[in-house]
């Protein structure tokens, strides 16, 4: 019960203890105890689970709230993200995300900009781990103009090759089966870039 439990936990709502408690009053009154009772111990039980769940959610959650405060009340911001890379995951990001649009829902100016610093030295820092190839692509598909996008192939030209094509390619095939019509639209506006260039 406890597995199926945990792999079903996001269908455990109000709705399906209620429908669980009607089930067993149903066979309560068809005089069905054997019944009764097998359903009452699994109510309890997934009741059990699903506070022990909420418990460790609480207690992630406020592990990164204070996390997410600790770097916010740093001297250098960058440096105290870096001290606690480790402790930046999903549960960070889900605080950070509810703590930004709290700010800006409460005209927090002052703290929203700091938490839009945070989510902007993130990406920075994300982006500083990936291939510098990658990094090039992220930054033509960005590009604002034909002109920026010559830019900065001139800039990287030691980047260029046929197998950052190939990315392309595998891209923009991506970008199809997901229906990201705009993002596949600049891909091929970087893939004739890239082959003209290359030659």
């Amino acid at each position: 019960v406890r597995a199926l439990a945990q792999a079903g936990l996001p269908a455990m709502t109000y709705e399906f203890f209620t429908g669980l408690t009607n089930e067993i009053e149903r066979q309560e009154l068809s005089g069905n105890t054997e019944a009764v009772e097998r359903l009452s111990a699994i109510r309890s039980e997934l009741l059990q689970l699903q506070e022990e769940v909420q418990a460790q959610t609480r207690q992630v959650l406020g592990e990164a709230q204070e996390t997410l405060e600790a770097i916010l009340a740093a001297e250098d911001m960058d440096q105290a993200l870096r001290a606690n890379i480790n402790k930046i995951d999903d549960a960070f990001m889900y605080v950070l995300a509810g703590e930004t649009d709290r700010a800006e829902e409460t005209n927090q100016q002052d703290r929203l900009d700091k938490l839009n610093e945070m989510r902007d030295l993130l990406v920075a820092q994300a982006e500083g781990q990936t291939p510098p190839e990658v990094q090039l692509l992220n930054k033509l598909v960005r590009a604002e103009s034909d002109d920026e996008m010559r830019q900065l192939v001139d800039e990287n030209r030691d980047l260029l090759s046929p197998d950052l094509v190939a990315v392309v390619d595998a891209l923009i095939d991506q970008s199809s089966s997901s229906g990201q019509q705009e993002l596949q639209d600049r891909l091929y506006a970087v893939k004739r870039l890239l082959i003209e260039e290359i030659g």
